[in-house]
């Protein structure tokens, strides 16, 4: 391959994901409140444009599986965070973290949604060894495990996707809308 088409090849390949990325981040953020800076869940839009993207780098997708944005991981937290049910010490926990995760990204002077795929593991090792940083983490990664084993109902695992990734076949009978949990 000649240099010329393999930078080519190289720049459409990461401005698609790019593009891809924040795509999703945006119809995230304009689903969850359109009309806001602060969403219903109490994240503003660049906070949200960092949780997806530390989602999307902890559960990348892969030809073989799925990831964050496939599992629709930021809808399903979304409705999660803005449910009257969540325990406010989580949200604040949630908010703490991406803050934090904010903070040490301007040490590198960048958003943390605008760094390469080390910086980004840096960044998030960096937090991981804070007493909170670990603790959030695990929790980011639990809310990404629901979204991914999620009746579709409640916003992850669109289609199944997940269950059919791990070749579940899901329960019966499934909740309808009307019944979801939180609403009872």
């Amino acid at each position: 391959m000649l240099r010329r088409s393999f930078l080519k090849w190289t720049l459409a390949s990461v401005g698609t994901t790019t593009i891809q990325r924040w795509t999703y981040a945006e119809s995230v953020v304009n689903t969850a409140d359109s009309t806001k800076t602060t969403t219903s869940s109490g994240l503003t839009r660049r906070q949200w444009r960092i949780l997806v993207a530390v989602q999307s780098h902890l559960l990348p997708s892969d030809k073989n599986a799925p990831g964050a944005q496939d599992v629709h991981a930021a809808v399903y937290l979304h409705n999660v965070l803005r449910s009257s049910q969540f325990d406010v010490d989580d949200r604040l926990l949630v908010k703490r973290g991406i803050l934090a995760i904010q903070k040490i990204s301007h040490q590198l002077n960048n958003e943390f949604y605008t760094l390469s795929s080390a910086q980004r593991e840096k960044v998030l090792r960096d937090y991981e060894a804070t007493p909170e940083g670990s603790l959030w983490l695990n929790m980011i990664l639990e809310y990404l495990m629901e979204a991914l084993l999620t009746d579709p109902v409640y916003g992850g695992n669109p289609a199944g996707v997940g269950w059919k990734w791990l070749e579940h076949t899901p329960g019966s009978p499934r909740p309808p809308k009307h019944k979801r949990y939180y609403l009872l």
